[in-house]
């Protein structure tokens, strides 16, 4: 009886599986296979930058004063649901809940935790849906 106790605290410590309260970071590359099936996916690294003088930098958060995300992408839907909702959606993932947050303004909002989304028209409630499933299962 006292090792059921110890097993069921420590499983409701541990979430059962390590996400405890899904407030895991939705990470590009997990979400990408889920992505891909909603739109046509566009990406890149941000930290990498292409000055007008052709050189390659890095760049970081440090570094611009700014937080900048780990990672973009951009969505373009096809079909019916590109006509009728959102034809793009302009994708931010970063760190963690509270850059997402300060990133989020002009209209974006938060899916995920951590992602911020810009959608270029009001999306359709499926487009919603699909999106947040993506993001929030962070499979």
């Amino acid at each position: 009886m006292k090792y059921a106790a110890i097993a069921a605290v420590a499983l409701a410590a541990a979430g059962c599986g390590g996400h405890g309260d899904v407030s895991h970071a939705a990470r590009f590359h997990d979400a990408y296979p889920c992505l891909r099936r909603l739109a046509i996916v566009g990406s890149r690294d941000p930290h990498v930058q292409t000055l007008p003088t052709q050189v390659v930098t890095t760049v970081s958060s440090e570094s611009t004063g700014v937080t900048v995300p780990e990672w973009i992408a951009d969505l373009a839907f096809r079909g019916v649901e590109a006509r009728v909702g959102a034809g793009s959606a302009f994708l931010r993932f970063y760190e963690n809940a509270a850059d997402a947050e300060a990133a989020a303004g002009g209209g974006a909002t938060v899916i995920g935790k951590t992602v911020v989304v810009w959608w270029s028209h009001a999306p359709t409630r499926r487009q919603e849906r699909r999106l947040e499933s993506c993001l929030s299962s962070g499979r």
